[in-house]
């Protein structure tokens, strides 16, 4: 394929194409531009979804903002994040040469703030968006960490067990009522009596 580029190239910068090299390219450059659309388009409705739902779960409005391209997900992962909103200007200057290398990178880093602080919101591991970072299979690994973050189960902090202290209630003891002096002498009596009295 790479061939047959540089073999197109010369022959339109010469001015010697050749319509059939011409067609053939664009033929099989066509099914790689459609891949390429489909997988965008998937992406796009993907992260829609998912950044409209965790705005859902962490009350933000508005939840649209995830629709919105480019600007929409960083302004609604700012807001989730409930920090400033302001470094998306950064983008304006986005294909100014020289001045977007630095303007991109602090763009960069706000972005993954927000994000850090975003699955924060929903009880997940900040650092897991730093993971797209990784060559070649960290855009694979952000997503399925969305997923997880946005229709996972709730995850719950566990809290601290508090010791129940144990109070020492003093036992009381129940004490029979006092006989009275008199109530004594009478019961000794009766007994007295009834043992003297003779057996029938």
């Amino acid at each position: 394929m790479f061939n047959s580029v540089l073999t197109l190239a010369s022959s339109v910068f010469y001015g010697q194409g050749d319509p059939k090299l011409l067609k053939e390219f664009v033929m099989q450059n066509m099914y790689l531009l459609i891949i390429l659309i489909a997988l965008i388009f998937a992406f796009y409705i993907y992260t829609s979804f998912a950044f409209r739902k965790l705005a859902r779960r962490t009350n933000t409005k508005p939840a649209w903002l995830a629709w919105l391209p480019i600007v929409g997900k960083p302004i609604l992962s700012s807001r989730i994040a409930q920090m400033h909103w302001w470094p998306i200007l950064f983008l304006v200057v986005f294909f100014i040469p020289l001045v977007n290398i630095f303007t991109n990178l602090a763009f960069g880093v706000f972005y993954y703030i927000w994000l850090w602080k975003t699955f924060k919101r929903v009880n997940r591991p900040g650092w897991w968006p730093l993971l797209s970072l990784i060559p070649f299979i960290g855009g694979i690994i952000f997503l399925v960490l969305l997923g997880i973050a946005t229709w996972g189960k709730e995850k719950i902090k566990p809290t601290k067990s508090i010791p129940v202290k144990q109070i020492k209630r003093p036992i009381k003891i129940q004490q029979r009522p006092k006989i009275q002096e008199s109530q004594k002498t009478q019961r000794l009596e009766r007994l007295k009596s009834s043992m003297s009295k003779p057996k029938r």
